[in-house]
């Protein structure tokens, strides 16, 4: 039997000589992708999503915010990096990565939607809405 939840962490030296920064974003952050090159990070907040430029400093600057309601969830990047694939409402949006780190004016591609609704549990939170985003690797 696996031992029970707790909140006891281990004992470990502090670090020394370690620099932090953070960025502020609107909304309440949740899932975060890095684009496969690392030059750039998409975060969803909720009403949006946020795309990142990850810089030499330690901390990344927001290039641009892209609207995409009810997207509070799971973020993912296709195999072949070219679509991020944002949980949002009953579905997901698709959203262009060239379109997105270029600031083309409309970088969502498509939302898909789930007519029937998600089972709780499984990739869903207890609303039924999703939570985490999988794909299947692109086709030809």
């Amino acid at each position: 039997m696996p031992p029970g939840c707790t909140t006891a962490t281990a004992r470990a030296p502090s670090l020394t000589g370690v620099s932090t920064a953070t960025t502020a974003l609107a909304g309440q952050p949740f899932g975060v992708a890095v684009i496969a090159y690392g030059r750039y990070s998409l975060v969803t907040t909720g009403k949006s999503v946020t795309v990142l430029r990850n810089a030499a400093g330690l901390a990344p600057s927001v290039v641009r915010t892209i609207g995409v309601p009810g997207a509070s969830k799971g973020v993912a990047i296709t195999p072949g990096g070219r679509f991020v694939i944002a949980a949002s409402g009953s579905g997901a949006a698709v959203i262009n990565v060239a379109a997105a780190e270029n600031g083309q004016l409309d970088p969502v591609s498509g939302l898909l939607t789930s007519p029937k609704g998600f089972r709780r549990g499984r990739g869903a939170d207890l609303a039924g809405r999703p939570v985490r985003v999988r794909h299947a690797p692109e086709q030809r």
